[in-house]
């Protein structure tokens, strides 16, 4: 049986979304197997280093930093929370807000789990020289504004 002419002769998977995507799902998979010993999903694991050099800050600030809705922000939290890394402080100037801080654990396990993130993203990177790599941080800075 004889294909069809294609409708068109546009790609997808030339598309930039297409590519973005697709790097994304396997940055994703590969960040989810190494912090998985750690019981951390690369969401968490975001949220936690956020915290390595902004600790104290509000479930709101964290959901607009991550660009995550508060909903999903106040899961992470959770779970960070259940596993020890972080705990909630009542804020000093809102009764309904709470601050996000790491607990001693949280800053105790940082060092590894900076090694492991470090390690996986030099898998990725050891494949560029370094100033691809660099032109490929500008070039996603420009996409993200």
């Amino acid at each position: 049986m004889k294909r069809p002419e294609p409708i068109s002769d546009f790609d997808i998977e030339q598309t930039l979304g297409f590519r973005i995507a697709k790097a994304r799902r396997r940055l994703y998979a590969r960040f989810r197997d190494a912090f998985a010993p750690y019981g951390l999903t690369p969401p968490q694991f975001g949220i936690y280093a956020h915290l390595w050099k902004n600790d104290g800050v509000s479930q709101k600030e964290l959901s607009a930093w991550s660009e995550m809705d508060r909903s999903t922000v106040c899961g992470v939290i959770d779970r960070l929370a259940t596993a020890g890394l972080v705990e909630r402080r009542p804020h000093p100037d809102d009764r309904r807000a709470y601050l996000i801080y790491l607990t001693d654990q949280g800053r105790a396990l940082q060092p590894e789990i900076a090694e492991v993130a470090r390690k996986t993203q030099d898998a990725f990177s050891s494949r560029m020289t370094p100033e691809e790599f660099e032109t490929l941080n500008l070039l996603l800075d420009k996409i993200r504004v």
